[in-house]
């Protein structure tokens, strides 16, 4: 099954901030550093098992928990290969990404700092790496796993097929007029 994720990127406001993260960046870096030039690019990583692991909870209770879209569910799609958690094709897809980042920026190191999360960092790195000054700022937490209930992810499940349903409607109400 083809997916289609629709960015519309002068949508983004990409001209009001210095700085972007998380979706949908990872599909857009390299239009984003054409856009930008001499833009700086901070990739966080972590061990392949520990991605793995999240990427688990996410595709199974992070969905539920934030609700997910159809578009989100269609990038998901895009960018890891796969809407459900799949092993081996996450582990081909973090493999490729990592690849295609540092293969890209091989020839402009001093742009691309790689933030190992599992080994944490010291902010002033960061701030050296952007040539902003160094500030004393905790990395935030904020997104704590928590397991969703059955009710959860059946009402997540019906929100989701009432989405697709009225969408449908919508579209066929159109073509029939």
């Amino acid at each position: 099954m083809a997916f289609q994720l629709e960015l519309n990127l002068n949508n983004l406001s990409l001209n009001k901030y210095v700085g972007f993260g998380d979706s949908p960046i990872p599909l857009i870096y390299k239009y984003l550093d054409r856009k930008f030039p001499n833009s700086k690019f901070i990739l966080t990583t972590r061990s392949l098992d520990s991605w793995l692991d999240s990427m688990q909870w996410l595709l199974e209770h992070g969905k539920v928990k934030w609700n997910w879209s159809i578009k989100v569910h269609i990038y998901h799609h895009i960018f890891l290969g796969t809407k459900t958690f799949r092993k081996k094709i996450l582990e081909h897809k973090f493999a490729d990404f990592h690849t295609d980042v540092l293969k890209y920026f091989e020839s402009r190191p001093k742009d691309l700092l790689i933030l190992d999360m599992e080994k944490g960092f010291d902010t002033k790195e960061i701030c050296d790496f952007l040539q902003v000054p160094a500030t004393q700022v905790e990395y935030p937490h904020s997104n704590k796993r928590t397991t969703t209930t059955f009710y959860e992810r059946v009402s997540y499940e019906f929100r989701q097929r009432k989405t697709l349903l009225d969408s449908l409607t919508k579209k066929l109400g159109k073509n029939l007029k």
